[in-house]
């Protein structure tokens, strides 16, 4: 497996974890969102446009990436309308 990726968004930390080789593709093998302030961590599933085979590594972090911004969009969206 890959080194995971770390990226911050809207006060998240976003972790990628990226299996796979050029023969056969990259895969999402992982992702976790966590909010920073509390440490509580979430599992995001692997779905919509993290799944596949990618041809890099660059791009199945890409698509992992942009699944977990969906995912704690949707978290925050749903805790202002409380």
């Amino acid at each position: 497996m890959v080194e995971p990726a770390i990226e911050m968004y809207r006060g998240f930390e976003m972790i990628a974890n990226v299996d796979g080789d050029v023969t056969a593709g990259f895969y999402v093998a992982t992702q976790t969102i966590r909010l920073t302030s509390q440490g509580t961590r979430m599992v995001v599933e692997v779905e919509g446009v993290a799944t596949g085979r990618f041809d890099t590594r660059e791009r199945a972090f890409a698509a992992s990436f942009r699944r977990m911004i969906e995912a704690v969009d949707h978290h925050l969206d749903r805790a202002e309308s409380r």
